[in-house]
């Protein structure tokens, strides 16, 4: 699916879906799971963006999992706050009291997806599925993200399905 070529997300998503499947999934009749897996999605995202090096091949090429430094001129804006999932609970709090939206303060909660786990929570068990090469190309093709933002490998390598002395869930 490219953004030259736009179609309903719902049709490119399921061609991405059918397409990942048929090249990374070996053949098993038994095996009916119409969904990607993790690592084969990954597999997909790191195979598709090898040779991407500029911004501009990102957006021309990728719908939604552009790079962030890809997406916009990020240095270029001024920021007043940049919130990350990981502490968005904060964040929101922060936001909240910055902005004084008073019927925010009164609302309590935390972001959660349908696994009813905080994304700190889940990305462990996520990890654990890719081998260490397919984190470390992972990491290459957004390098510059994990930069901007401050994030690093070191918790999650040792987590890698081939890693020596991986610690057990």
């Amino acid at each position: 699916m490219l953004k030259i070529h736009p179609q309903p997300v719902s049709n490119g998503f399921l061609k991405i879906q059918k397409k990942i499947i048929k090249k990374y999934r070996p053949a098993n009749p038994n095996d009916t799971f119409p969904f990607p897996t993790f690592p084969e999605f990954v597999q997909y995202v790191i195979d598709m963006s090898a040779y991407y090096t500029t911004g501009e091949q990102w957006r021309e090429n990728v719908i939604c999992w552009i790079p962030f430094w890809a997406q916009c001129d990020v240095c270029s804006m001024d920021y007043n706050v940049i919130m990350k999932l990981e502490t968005m609970t904060d964040d929101e709090k922060f936001l909240i009291t910055l902005s004084n939206m008073k019927k925010l303060k009164k609302i309590e909660g935390e972001w959660r997806n349908l696994r009813n786990v905080t994304s700190t929570q889940a990305a462990p068990d996520f990890y654990r599925q890719l081998t260490t090469r397919q984190m470390l190309d992972l990491h290459q093709r957004y390098k510059l993200d994990f930069e901007l933002f401050g994030y690093t490998l070191d918790a999650y390598l040792p987590l890698a399905k081939d890693a020596p002395n991986r610690p057990h869930s």
